[in-house]
């Protein structure tokens, strides 16, 4: 019964004892703002030490520096008296990330204060703060990470069209054609399907037995592959080659099957909303060749290859 009153009265003694206050010094350098902020290393502290330890009027100091270095994260800490003297020091690194170091920091800036008071099972990992919601599932309970957002859902198709010109070399007689082109499709984050319809107007061309013309009118399926504001495209083309003899009395015309494949290169870029531009060169084979004759002679025969160059202004509708 003696003893048990007097440990009572050394335990009650011992709760009397005034405990030791610092003040605390916190700072985290650059690379190294997503590391534990001074809340929550003091949070951690008072855990460990039963007791809140932190005040402003306090003599001693207790100043911790957190640095990102090339192989992790340091941190300093240091002890001083109340005429600034450094009564004792201690480092602690990281090869891996701030979080791996929050308990180890706790519990040495505990041990600079009071190595008397610290014992019992280590608490939670601290939280590090949250520039971004990355973090956030590791440490659900932190106060200071936010709920996280539901991430935002997959971005949908929308519909587009398009409108524009180009200039082409092979695909009419003529050094160089002129034409218009208007499309509409769908466009994804990463791909896109346009159907493209296109005109290239009848221009008269020279030749050794007359002059010549044509008129080509297609319809082309053309399935891209976007990548930033680059894109790839297969192009499938038909429609007809209409051909007339030009500048004189009587001419001549005939209509023929057009066909071509073959692949365009460009860019796409962002314009006010909902506006975009789209530049582009298309390389295309001819699949079906057509002869055009003046006198019931030869005077152009489609080339095995065409080049255009297009520049278009489009809109997305939704």
């Amino acid at each position: 019964m003696l003893a048990a009153l007097l440990a009572v009265q050394a335990e009650a003694a011992a709760s009397e004892t005034p405990r030791r206050t610092v003040r605390f010094a916190y700072e985290r350098g650059p690379g190294a703002e997503g590391c534990p902020s001074e809340i929550a290393v003091r949070g951690a502290v008072t855990e460990r030490l039963g007791y809140d330890p932190f005040a402003a009027d306090a003599w001693d100091t207790v100043a911790v520096t957190v640095t990102r270095t090339e192989k992790g994260f340091h941190a300093a800490i240091e002890a001083r008296d109340e005429g600034g003297r450094v009564t004792g020091s201690r480092s602690l690194s990281s090869t891996r990330d701030c979080a791996a170091l929050a308990s180890a920091l706790a519990l040495a800036v505990a041990i600079a204060i009071d190595p008397l008071l610290v014992a019992g099972p280590p608490p939670a990992p601290i939280c590090p703060a949250c520039p971004t919601c990355a973090t956030c599932p590791e440490c659900p309970a932190c106060p200071e990470c936010p709920k996280c957002p539901p991430p935002p859902p997959p971005p949908r198709a929308h519909f587009r069209a398009i409108a524009g010109g180009h200039v082409s070399r092979g695909e009419t007689p003529g050094t160089v054609g002129l034409g218009a082109r208007l499309g509409a499709g769908v466009r994804w984050p990463k791909a896109s399907v346009l159907l493209e319809g296109r005109v290239d107007p009848l221009i008269g061309t020279p030749s050794a037995t007359g002059d010549v013309g044509a008129t080509l009118l297609t319809l082309a399926l053309v399935p891209c592959a976007h990548r930033s504001r680059w894109l790839a495209c297969a192009v499938l083309a038909g429609g007809a080659l209409q051909g007339e003899s030009v500048e004189i009395s009587s001419p001549r015309r005939q209509s023929t099957l057009y066909t071509a494949a073959g692949g365009r290169l460009g860019a796409e870029f962002s314009l006010a909303a909902p506006f975009f531009a789209q530049i582009g060169v298309d390389g295309l084979a001819t699949l079906t060749r057509t002869t055009l004759y003046f006198n019931d002679q030869p005077a152009w025969t489609t080339p095995a290859i065409s080049v255009s160059l297009a520049a278009s202004i489009g809109a997305v509708f939704w």
